[in-house]
């Protein structure tokens, strides 16, 4: 009997979840559960936080739902938008028990959300002043001229739009006259009840259909890895219209008997901590990259100077003392309870998942799509993977369909979290289910063990002339590592001239980092780009030297210059270097310092094979230069990064340099012995 995978151990692990066959049952147990606990703490119009228990909450969704029945929206489509909010949340409930729920974004362009109620065929929709106004503003451009606004600020009703609370107020009266229509209500956990547009990645918005199984296996699988309990106090964050936000940090926390917060924008997420004082908090990994640099930089200036210039992480490499005082601030920084971030929809930095846990908090990452309602995949309870987004949840399974030598294909899944299909699109429904499996175009592979890794999307792998496939995430994701650099977006575009296919990268600069590191309040477009081409961040744009998509035209000028050639057998340059089929990294060391682990104390140029996973950087390499060369049958595939760690190790023309290497596919590892020398670079005292 061979050795079981942790996948296979997981499974007898888990927690167990209380049966719920759809989200009326769901309300309704919870509330017999868990009846006078707080299933929410909210600020009223003055800012005093106050609380609804279980109870209450399960009153005003019969309450809400009642009156809707009343107004002929039994078994209709029912739009809900605006910010996160307790208002919404009963929406939600009540509209997907009595009709077939619509959530919309409320950051979509008013013609968006009226394209959106025209498709579905919405007969009313809910949602905060803001937008329902806007959206009243152009009722001539919606298809049904009876729709109902329902607004959620005014206390009274008006000839345009009907009052929340005013609606509220006549179902708890019809309730207490013993109007029993909502408790009566059927559900066929099988039948849509919810319907949510996205448009993906990629394409025009789709509407998917999910069903109240859907949703609710969902929150049981998800319950059995990752428990949250009823102590928990969760802060909402992240929109409520997506799948993510409403089924892990809405439903599956009323399921579970925890208690709900909501954040009153970004600009207000520290306040809030610290008024709500959270134990979970669900979040995207730019907000939780963000969280930790800020953490990080308010403690490196509260520290003695030989602690605050330490490399690396300063809080794991502190003295067990001053270690354990700066963890307790740090921690009563975020309300002093806090004990995991739940994170998904897109990669989280293995090195943030580690300082966070160096200050005992988890940071669980997952994932999954809103057509799998959504998640599919995660760490959890029992095991952590930095470098992999998990395991596969309970009753999930997925498999990586035609995967290559390395293992790379796109991930199907398969499940009763799986939706029913596309809105009105049977066509598209038929490309993505096929024999009961959904072919989500994302492309992972599946370790031994069953941990799932992320490579891409399938529709935006670059594929070059040589058949090699590139990763704009993978490259994304290194350039994002830099503190000077806020997003990127990685492209390939083609070239006329030679039918290739070029890696092109567009930057996003941090400019508050910017502005620290020049001294300035407000850089310059210029010194913003002299920034990027003289200190060094141009290795990371230009010299990704990615299977082989670099041209000597794509270098800033003063790269290009022809001095810079003459440091190597200039003679042997080729005449159209730009035209080079592949380009191999070469560092050339400075001194006496080691280039390789294979090289030690030589002095001179020496190839680095970078299709091995590791970082050079482990062995603190020095080089004077950094070169690239053209070989024409070596594919390799990297990033060369500067990192910022560099500040504090570098002597005059000198600098650690630091080959984050990639590869998920490796080549043969052949050297090829004509033409081995192109250009250089001389990298002088410059810094990060």
């Amino acid at each position: 009997m061979g050795k079981k995978s942790l996948a296979e151990k997981l499974k007898k692990k888990y927690h167990k979840a209380l049966e719920v066959t759809d989200l009326k049952d769901l309300l309704y147990k919870s509330a017999t559960r868990y009846t006078r606990r707080a299933a929410f703490k909210l600020k009223d119009k003055i800012g005093n936080i106050y609380k609804v228990t279980y109870e209450k909450f399960k009153k005003d969704v019969m309450a809400l739902g009642t009156a809707l029945i009343n107004l002929g929206l039994k078994d209709e489509y029912i739009a809900v938008t605006g910010k996160n909010s307790y208002n919404w949340a009963v929406s939600y409930l009540a509209a997907t028990i009595v009709g077939i729920v619509v959530p919309i974004d409320k950051e979509l362009k008013s013609e968006e959300i009226i394209n959106f109620l025209n498709v579905s065929s919405s007969k009313a929709i809910l949602g905060d002043d803001k937008y329902i106004t806007e959206l009243i503003s152009k009722k001539a451009e919606i298809t049904n001229k009876n729709t109902l606004f329902i607004n959620f600020n005014s206390e009274k009703d008006t000839n345009t739009y009907m009052s929340y609370s005013l609606l509220l107020d006549a179902g708890y009266n019809q309730l207490e006259e013993g109007n029993k229509d909502f408790d009566n209500i059927k559900i066929n956990p099988d039948a849509m009840k919810i319907l949510i547009f996205t448009s993906g990645t990629t394409g025009n918005a789709k509407g998917v259909c999910l069903s109240h199984k859907n949703i609710v296996s969902n929150i049981m699988s998800t319950f059995g890895i990752v428990k949250v309990k009823r102590s928990d106090q969760v802060l909402s964050i992240l929109p409520l219209h997506h799948t993510y936000e409403c089924t892990l940090g809405f439903l599956l926390v009323i399921y579970s008997g925890g208690c709900i917060s909501y954040c009153e924008g970004l600009r207000h997420i520290t306040n809030n901590i610290l008024e709500f004082k959270p134990t979970v908090i669900l979040c995207v990994p730019l907000l939780l990259e963000k969280m930790y640099k800020k953490i990080e930089a308010t403690v490196r200036k509260s520290l003695p100077e030989k602690y605050a210039n330490m490399e690396g992480d300063v809080i794991a490499n502190l003295p067990l003392i001053i270690k354990k005082i700066v963890k307790t601030k740090v921690k009563n920084s975020l309300g002093g309870r806090l004990r995991a971030f739940i994170v998904g929809a897109a990669p989280l930095s293995p090195d943030v998942i580690t300082s966070f846990k160096n200050l005992d908090i988890k940071s669980i990452q997952g994932y999954g799509l809103t057509e799998c309602s959504p998640l599919v995949a995660g760490n959890n309870d029992f095991y952590i993977k930095p470098d992999a987004v998990g395991l596969p949840i309970p009753n999930v399974s997925y498999k990586i369909d035609k995967p290559d030598s390395s293992g790379v294909g796109e991930i199907l899944v398969k499940g009763p979290n799986v939706m029913l299909g596309y809105y009105k699109d049977e066509a598209g429904t038929a490309k993505v289910l096929k024999d009961g499996w959904f072919h989500t175009g994302d492309l992972g592979r599946v370790d031994d063990d069953g941990w799932l890794y992320i490579t891409g999307r399938l529709k935006t792998v670059i594929v070059t002339q040589n058949g090699k496939n590139i990763y704009p995430e993978e490259i994304e994701h290194y350039l994002n590592e830099n503190p000077l650099i806020s997003e990127s977006l990685v492209t390939g575009l083609p070239d006329d001239k030679d039918e290739e296919v070029y890696v092109n990268a567009q930057i996003f600069p941090n400019i508050d980092a910017i502005k620290e590191y020049l001294k300035v309040s407000i850089p310059q477009k210029e010194e913003i780009f002299a920034l990027i081409v003289q200190y060094n961040l141009f290795p990371i744009m230009d010299l990704m030297c990615i299977d082989n998509n670099i041209a000597l035209g794509c270098l800033p000028e003063n790269v290009r210059q022809a001095d810079n050639r003459k440091a190597f057998r200039t003679d042997q340059i080729p005449e159209d270097t730009a035209r080079a089929d592949t380009w191999k990294l070469v560092l050339v060391s400075h001194q006496d310092q080691p280039c390789s682990r294979h090289n030690r104390g030589k002095k001179g140029m020496h190839q680095v094979d970078i299709n091995h996973r590791h970082l050079i950087n482990d062995d603190d390499i020095r080089v004077e230069r950094i070169i690239c060369v053209p070989l024409k049958m070596h594919i390799c595939r990297g990033v060369i990064h500067i990192s910022r760690q560099f500040q504090k190790t570098m002597d005059r023309a000198s600098l650690t340099a630091s080959c984050l290497c990639h590869s998920f596919r490796r080549s043969s590892g052949r050297r090829c012995q004509e033409n081995v020398e192109a250009f250089c670079l001389k990298i002088m005292d410059h810094r990060i």
